[in-house]
């Protein structure tokens, strides 16, 4: 989430994954279109 702070991210590095899966699809997405 993008609420996620600098040291929340740096506290909870796994937290990012979900949503780097998320963004990447996203964009994934968007280019197939």
């Amino acid at each position: 989430s993008a609420l996620l702070t600098h040291k929340e991210a740096n506290m909870n590095p796994l937290a990012w994954i979900p949503v780097a899966i998320a963004v990447l699809q996203v964009i994934k997405e968007n280019w197939d279109d």
